[in-house]
């Protein structure tokens, strides 16, 4: 997120430019940014298995979270420079998984508010849901900063996704044992 723009596009901006772009068709390195989406994906589906057990609807939203990350690898954004060819229906899907990642965050963050027990909690848990929905307006109505909202978005949500993970670890009962 902050070092591969060194060995990426040479005028890839920081500011301006999105994740998304560096894993861009025809980018040199992309396949880097994009085996690291499949990773963060995957990492998310097996966290919502080990650590969500019993919350079903927690666990199905993380897990589609994940999916959709591991989509957003596979099916690569347009190319960063303007006038080179590229598959339109990949950008297309990579923007469909993008979203619905933006989606299942949102989700996930609001139905968080439900599981909580204390209020800091409650509370964390819908701003950073609508801290997200910000950040990812500015991206598109604040454009020329894109790759910071994005950036902050990330660091804001993956952080409270792994704390709230730990919480919520703490509180899942193992799947009961059956007895013969």
């Amino acid at each position: 997120m902050f070092v591969l723009p060194c060995f990426s596009y040479d005028s890839y901006s920081l500011l301006r430019h999105t994740t998304s772009q560096l894993g861009a068709q025809k980018t040199s390195n992309a396949w880097i940014m994009n085996i690291t989406f499949m990773i963060i994906g995957l990492s998310c589906v097996i966290e919502a298995w080990v650590k969500l057990k019993t919350l079903v609807l927690p666990r199905f939203v993380l897990t589609l979270f994940g999916i959709s990350f591991i989509f957003t690898g596979f099916f690569r954004h347009a190319p960063i420079e303007k006038g080179i060819g590229y598959s339109v229906l990949l950008d297309r899907l990579h923007s469909v998984f993008a979203s619905l990642n933006g989606f299942c965050f949102i989700v996930l963050a609001v139905s968080a508010a439900f599981l909580e027990q204390k209020r800091l909690h409650k509370f964390t848990d819908i701003l950073v849901a609508l801290s997200s929905l910000l950040f990812s307006l500015l991206m598109f109505g604040v454009s020329d900063y894109a790759g910071l909202w994005q950036r902050i978005m990330f660091l804001v949500s993956f952080v409270w996704l792994i704390l709230f993970l730990e919480r919520m670890k703490k509180r899942v009962q193992p799947y009961p044992k059956v007895h013969e």
